[in-house]
């Protein structure tokens, strides 16, 4: 299954074909703020894949924290149970296989969070003019896409 920043990476040099294409009725303006909100909306469903993986992310870390609390508790050796008891075993293996989904979790946020950033760039670059670019740089932290007047964040890629 692809995801919608793949999507957004195979989108973004079809749009650049279709403008080096032969010249139609429409005019350049038209074709680039059409591809633009195109592209926004991908971003856009990328951003609420990302939301959707952050409260995954979230929900696994709040089960690991409880499980963590009772594996402790299970833990201390009582007087009438061994320390080894079966569901000191049972809550321990169902610790570790929390921890394993945290670990997954964290690493696909990260990796969503790169590709996120990466397409906002690469939005940015496609639709600006080296001038702006060159002035952008010295006023880091947000950009201005002229077509439509979206400003994206950098360092959160969302749109403001």
């Amino acid at each position: 299954m692809r995801t919608p920043i793949r999507l957004l990476a195979v989108m973004l040099p079809a749009a650049a074909l279709c403008l080096a294409g032969p010249a139609r009725a429409q005019s350049l303006e038209d074709r680039l703020r059409s591809q633009l909100v195109s592209v926004t909306s991908q971003l856009r469903a990328a951003q609420s894949s990302q939301a959707e993986l952050s409260a995954q992310k979230a929900a696994a870390e709040k089960e690991r924290d409880a499980l963590k609390a009772k594996l402790a508790t299970a833990q201390r050796p009582r007087r009438s149970e061994p320390a080894a008891s079966p569901e000191y075993q049972r809550l321990k293996a169902e610790f570790d296989q929390m921890a394993a989904a945290d670990a997954d979790l964290k690493t696909r946020l990260a990796a969503a969070q790169a590709d996120l950033r990466r397409a906002g760039e690469e939005t940015l670059k496609h639709f600006r003019p080296e001038g702006e670019r060159k002035h952008d740089a010295a006023h880091a932290g947000r950009r201005r896409v002229p077509a439509a007047d979206i400003v994206v964040h950098e360092e959160s890629g969302k749109i403001i």
